[in-house]
C-alpha cells in the first residue's frame, strides 16, 4: 500500500530497473458513475514527451 507522497524537493526520483513504481490516475470531472478507468499498458519516459523512449 502507497503511504506517502513524492515533494518537488524529491526530484528527480531515481528508481532500480524493474522496481515498481506507484501511480494514481483519475478522469477527471467524470459525470457518468458507470464509466471506469483501466490501465493495460504503461510505460515511463525520460522527459516529458510521450511518445520518447525511456
Amino acid at each position: 500500500m502507497y503511504t506517502s507522497y513524492y515533494s518537488e524537493a524529491d526530484y528527480p526520483v531515481t528508481k532500480v530497473l524493474r522496481e515498481p513504481v506507484y501511480v494514481e490516475v483519475r478522469i477527471l470531472e467524470r459525470t457518468d458513475p458507470n464509466l471506469v478507468l483501466v490501465l493495460d499498458h504503461c510505460w515511463a519516459t525520460s522527459n516529458p514527451e510521450p511518445l520518447s523512449l525511456p
